[in-house]
């Protein structure tokens, strides 16, 4: 069969939705050759109201399949990623939508195109313009975009692009030692918070309990996450390849009962220091590491069933940040600085880890936005150091204009720990351990 262009919507609202949507765009390539993508966009739910955004994306695939077979695999890729039709309009973990096929039109009981609903929906039509604003869409006598500009501004009010994240670009690194940099002033500004705690005790929960473990701590930065773990009774090991925060982290008395920890200097992207460790963790430290790499490394380091523990941010976590719609680039710079939790999942996964599993941590913050505004003025997160001095400039500006003076802003943070544990006589240790025999 000659190949044809078909249009895929994405959609999810489920755990790491962004992440979701990019591992199904990436999943697009077994039906066909995938041409282009959109940037994802945050869009209000359809249909039924009362449940979480969804980020959606649109995607243009050359493909070989026939409507009826195409349509049978997006279902199954659906089905891989965990979808559930239970609800009709209910959350998903991931939606794949034909929404287009060249010019034709199908209308049978396991295959309508174009989409019946296509019409109506701004969170589709808005990524579809994207890639294919130009199409006509079979009887409607319309365009995509014209299609898109006949429904009520008030629905496309309700479509946020996030820019720049149809195809990430790896940004530059940060060096935490370069005066007036990302380390200046990092423990003053990142003190441990509620929602460190909820991140620590997720990670605990997964660990079982830290007392009398060995424990590296990797890229600790100032020691937030290491003391605490001292302080509940394990001998643990901070690592890090900045002398600024390490020098903070030392600097911090620690009042705490328990084994004061140590600090290392070190490039946990080159070598872990020493190994038989009952558990190695990294809290908000993933965006400095090689995560595949890092995974089998630190699987070698591990005694017989300890266990790995990743503290992070999910995707999810950047596209409905509330810097978002003041930092237009700001999403995109995370998306790829960061891995998804499904990545995350993957590269345990590929480092022989058994028993992977994952939370996602969400809560609730209510803060003066004076006080947002002030922290976001002294770059509290490495982020605003990568944004240029334009970007910055006019993003605090539109925080000033659009929140009022003691409005308390609402936001919803998100975290997620993914953790699994070395298995007893892994291929990786035993390949340590066949080399030192012969």
């Amino acid at each position: 069969m000659k190949p044809v262009l078909a249009h895929i919507g994405l959609g999810s609202n489920m755990c790491d939705s962004a992440g979701y949507v990019r591992e199904g765009l990436a999943a697009l390539e077994r039906v066909g050759r995938v041409l282009a993508v959109s940037d994802l966009y945050l869009t209000q739910p359809w249909g039924l109201i009362d449940q979480p955004r969804f980020v959606n994306a649109v995607a243009a695939v050359e493909t070989t399949l026939t409507p009826p077979r195409l349509v049978d695999a997006l279902i199954g890729i659906e089905r891989e990623f965990g979808r559930v039709r239970d609800v009709r309009y209910g959350p998903r973990t991931i939606d794949l939508d034909l929404l287009l096929y060249a010019d034709e039109s199908l209308d049978e009981a396991a295959c309508i195109v174009p989409h019946p609903q296509l019409a109506n929906r701004a969170f589709v039509l808005e990524p579809l313009a994207e890639v294919a604003s130009g199409t006509r869409v079979p009887g409607t006598g319309k365009t995509v975009g014209e299609l898109l500009l006949a429904l009520p501004l008030a629905d496309r009010q309700g479509v946020r692009r996030m820019s720049g994240t149809a195809h990430l670009a790896p940004p530059r690194s940060l060096d935490y030692d370069a005066p007036g940099g990302a380390g200046d002033a990092y423990a003053e500004l990142r003190p441990f918070s509620a929602f460190d705690t909820a991140v620590l005790d997720a990670a605990i929960s997964a660990l079982g309990s830290l007392n009398g473990k060995l424990v590296l701590d990797v890229g600790c930065g100032t020691g937030r996450f290491t003391r605490a773990m001292a302080a509940r009774g394990a001998r643990v090991s901070g690592v890090d390849k900045s002398e600024t925060m390490l020098a903070a982290a030392r600097a911090t008395k620690f009042a705490e009962d328990g084994i004061p920890p140590d600090y290392i200097r070190g490039d946990a992207n080159v070598a872990l220091p020493g190994g038989n460790y009952d558990a190695i963790t990294a809290f908000y430290a993933l965006q400095y590491l090689d995560v595949p790499a890092f995974c089998h490394r630190a699987c070698a380091a591990l005694a017989p069933g300890g266990a790995l523990s990743l503290a992070s941010f999910p995707h999810r976590h950047f596209v409905e940040s509330e810097f978002a719609p003041f930092f237009p680039s700001m999403a995109a710079l995370d998306l790829a600085r960061f891995p998804s939790l499904q990545q995350l999942e993957a590269a345990m996964r590929r480092a022989d880890f058994a028993r992977v599993d994952a939370r996602l941590i969400a809560l609730e913050l209510d803060d003066p936005a004076e006080a947002i505004i002030a922290k976001v003025q002294r770059k509290y997160l490495s982020s605003f150091h990568l944004l240029s001095d334009e970007e910055f400039r006019d993003g605090v500006a539109a925080m000033r204009k659009t929140w009022q003076p003691g409005e308390i802003v609402r936001r919803t943070a998100y975290a997620m720990v993914v953790w699994g544990t070395r298995r007893t006589g892994s291929p990786v240790r035993q390949r340590e351990t066949d080399a030192r025999d012969r």
